[in-house]
Parts: structure tokens; C-alpha cells; sequence
């Protein structure tokens, strides 16, 4: 599958959709290029969803991830799956032991996966 980013510049999130069709890019490409080109990415949250068929991240991969994603100083932020799947669950066990700091959740929607994120600070009422 290939996959669709989207950067919300003002709330501080990466948003990465597996697209059906063709496999061009898999989602552990797009964040290893994302924080490549913007290691600060590595410190936003990010809403990754995996509903459609997709290509499962190597334990290497999550290694370099989770490297690019430590070396990012500060807040770390969540990492929330859109799935189905219950492996997603383990997988988030697995790298919430590899990435310093950072919450990995699972959602079974968009919507929820949005509830589960923490609003920025500027978007608090007081």
C-alpha cells in the first residue's frame, strides 16, 4: 500500500493514512523519511491508520524509528494506530518499550483516535 501525510503545523500532528492500491511507500518508510527530512516530527503526536492491508513494520525498523523518534529532545508525544487488528496491541506493547517517553494507543476509528490525543495548550478553555 502506499500512504497519504498530512502535517498539522498548529496542533503539533502527523497524520499517515495507508491508501488501498498499489504498494509504493509502507508506513515504516514514511516515518523513517519524515524524520529524516524533519526530526522534530519526531516529538508530534501522530495518528498512523493501518485499517487497510499494509506491510508490518521489521523489528529493525521499529529499531531505527524508535531511534529517530529518542533523539528528538522534549515532550514525546503518542502514537495512536487506527486498526482493527488485535496484534496492533501487542506491536504497541513492543514499541512502548523502545521509545523513550512516547504512549502508543490503538483506536477503532479516526474520531476516536482524535479524542485520545491530548489538545494542545493553546486550544485549552480557561
Amino acid at each position: 500500500m502506499s500512504t497519504e501525510v498530512k502535517l498539522d503545523e498548529a496542533r503539533r500532528r502527523v497524520l499517515v493514512t495507508v491508501l488501498p492500491g498499489p504498494e509504493t511507500t509502507t508506513v515504516a518508510d514514511t516515518a523513517l523519511s519524515l524524520t529524516r527530512d524533519r526530526p522534530a516530527l519526531g516529538a508530534w503526536d501522530w495518528v498512523i491508520d493501518t485499517r487497510n492491508p499494509h506491510t508490518k513494520a521489521t523489528l529493525e525498523e521499529v529499531e531505527a524509528i524508535a531511534a529517530a523518534f529518542n533523539a528528538v529532545g522534549g515532550d514525546k508525544g503518542h502514537t495512536i494506530f487506527v486498526s482493527h487488528d488485535p496484534v496492533t496491541y501487542q506491536r504497541c506493547a513492543l514499541m512502548q518499550r523502545k521509545f523513550n517517553g512516547r504512549r502508543h494507543l490503538v483506536a477503532r476509528s479516526p474520531l476516536e483516535a482524535e479524542r485520545l490525543l491530548p489538545l494542545p495548550p493553546h486550544e485549552y478553555l480557561f
